[in-house]
């Protein structure tokens, strides 16, 4: 994703804020690891907030073997997600979470705006969608991340 070989239109999220930010506010595309932007939701207290990668551009799925994060990029703002779950899958209609026996794991992911934290995945995943979904934040939710494996 850092790279830009993941485009924009590929970057979607379930809401994002579009107030006087600059131009376009702060979209999904933006969440590129080590960009000068980030994403954020339109609410402090969203219902389900997500924000996915789609892999379909490629003709088979693609090995994942986790992520990296990082919060936003003004430490005036102090906002960072602490808590993450992962859906993934072959069509948004079929996302499945990564488990922990009967439950959706829950990773641990960030404590401050700017470093990177890694999370690894129990096991690769193979999917055309990777969904990051917030369950903890610190202020609000602002996430840049990098998607590690990516191969097909």
């Amino acid at each position: 994703m850092e790279s830009g070989v993941i485009l924009n239109e590929h970057i979607t999220a379930s809401d994002y804020y579009t107030g006087p930010v600059g131009p376009g506010g702060l979209l999904p595309h933006e969440a590129r690891l080590n960009n000068d932007k980030y994403w954020i939701t339109n609410s402090t207290h969203p219902v389900d907030p997500w924000i996915q990668v789609a892999f379909d551009a490629y003709e088979d799925t693609v090995t994942i073997t986790g992520i990296r994060t990082q919060g936003s990029t003004l430490s005036e703002w102090g906002e960072w997600v602490t808590k993450l779950q992962i859906q993934y899958g072959d069509t948004e209609d079929s996302l499945a979470y990564i488990m922990d026996g009967s439950a959706a794991k829950t990773f641990n992911a960030n404590s401050d705006e700017d470093t990177v934290v890694s999370i690894t995945f129990p096991q690769p995943i193979s999917a055309r969608f990777l969904r990051i979904i917030p369950k903890v934040w610190h202020e609000g939710i602002a996430l840049r991340f990098e998607v590690i494996g990516c191969q097909n």
